[in-house]
Order: structure tokens, then sequence, then C-alpha cells
């Protein structure tokens, strides 16, 4: 059984190989055929190790990484409908998302609510952490397509947030680890910290993947976690959250 992925970036002329579609929906720059495993955990994390890494491919994350990663940037190098200067802007994004994937009924509503609240506490993270320490512009990177909700800021990343309480951290690696395993908040006193818990914990009831990147390190969780050194750097932070749209494993 195979499962056709498809995406479309808003402002972006869809790639050449999405006109041979016969049909070319408003998400479509590309068609992607995956395996669908359903038997065992290891054929699952199969699946979702292919989703990913297709997502990590899209055009939607490349443009999330390019801006993130760029040297400089102003408040218009990115297209309206991709880019939150502010926290009321991006719930109001959230919020159309939800819509837009309820009408849309690919999914069960469980994991629609599971997506906003994941997409929710990794942007408005982004706000909360990053006032004052914004590179150069404030705000975040906010979109999806079908399969994927990519979002990326600017910021100063995680490890400079959690250095401020937990001085002793000294590499990313370290600090995506603090960060998904311990109850530690950047912001202290404030009795917080369990929002990339309960994103972790999520991922795995939902069957979901995140690739997560700050600084110089990668988390990618599915069934488990795993961290590493990156191949390339992200001075603040960039999530990739993959889902499918069609299969409910």
């Amino acid at each position: 059984m195979a499962t056709v992925f498809r995406e479309r970036v808003r402002g972006i002329e869809p790639l050449a190989s999405a006109w041979k579609a016969e049909v070319l929906p408003l998400y479509d720059t590309r068609k992607v055929q995956h395996e669908v495993y359903r038997n065992t955990q290891k054929d699952q994390a199969k699946l979702w190790y292919t989703v990913v890494t297709e997502s990590m491919e899209s055009t939607l994350a490349r443009q999330a990484f390019s801006w993130a990663t760029a040297e400089h940037a102003a408040v218009n190098d990115l297209p309206f409908d991709l880019y939150c200067q502010t926290r009321d802007v991006f719930q109001g994004r959230l919020d159309a998302m939800s819509q837009e994937f309820l009408r849309a009924s690919r999914i069960s509503e469980d994991t629609i609510y599971m997506l906003i609240a994941i997409a929710g506490e990794i942007g408005n993270n982004s706000f909360d952490h990053n006032v004052g320490s914004w590179k150069d512009v404030p705000g975040i990177f906010f979109g999806y397509s079908v399969g994927q909700i990519v979002l990326a800021d600017r910021g100063c990343g995680i490890r400079a947030t959690l250095q401020r309480v937990k001085p002793e951290l000294r590499s990313d690696e370290q600090a995506l680890e603090t960060a998904f395993k311990e109850k530690l908040s950047g912001r202290a006193p404030e009795n917080r910290g369990n929002g990339l818990k309960f994103v972790r914990q999520a991922i795995q009831d939902q069957h979901l993947c995140l690739q997560l990147y700050s600084g110089n390190a990668r988390a990618e969780l599915n069934a488990a976690i795993t961290i590493q050194t990156a191949s390339q750097s992200v001075p603040g932070c960039l999530a990739v959250l993959a889902f499918s749209d069609t299969v409910q494993i």
C-alpha cells in the first residue's frame, strides 16, 4: 500500500515535477510516495523516518532553514503568510490552521488538537524566551502543508536560554537533553518547564515525528528520542513536525 503526500508553499512557484500531476491541488509542488508499514514498532519507525526525512527536504523546511540561518534578515524577507511578527498573529494563524485541518477531515480530531498544542508550545516558546534577544527580526516563521508543520526563529537558541538557570551546560546536545527530559525553565523563578516534556510525550502518544534543531544539535523524536550533532548549525530554533494526513496507524 502506498500513500501520496503533497505540499505547496504559498507564494512559491511549484516545481516542474508538480506540473506533471494530473491535478495540482492548493498544496502541491511535488509528489512523493511512501510505503506504509503497519505491523511492528520497527516498521512504524521506518515509516516515520521516511516522512520526516522527506519533510526536511521540502521547500517549506528549506525556506525556514535559509531564513533562520541567514547572516542578516529583515521583516519583509518572508511572504506575509509565513511570518508571525507577534504572538497574537501566530495565535490567529494557529487557529486558522486548526479550522483548515478540521474542515479537511483527513486526520482525527484528537490528532489535530494535539498538533495544534505541539505547534503552539514550540511557537510560544520562541516568543517567551527571546524577548530582547532576537538577532535582528522578532517573531517566527510558521508554515504548514499536507503532512508537516514548520516553525523557526532567529532567537538566542535553547542552550543560551537554559544557561540562564543552568550555567554548567556546555553543549547544545546537553541543552536539548535537558529541555526534553528535565523540568527546568529558562524563565526562573516561574514554576514552568514542562512544555517540551509534554511535546515529547505527545509525539509518542500520537505516532508523530519531530526534528528540532538548535545551535549545533539536532533532536529527533518519534517512539524514542535521539540527540546528536547536526551537520549544519541553527543559531535559534528550527522545528519540523511530520505526520501522516491519510493513514491512521
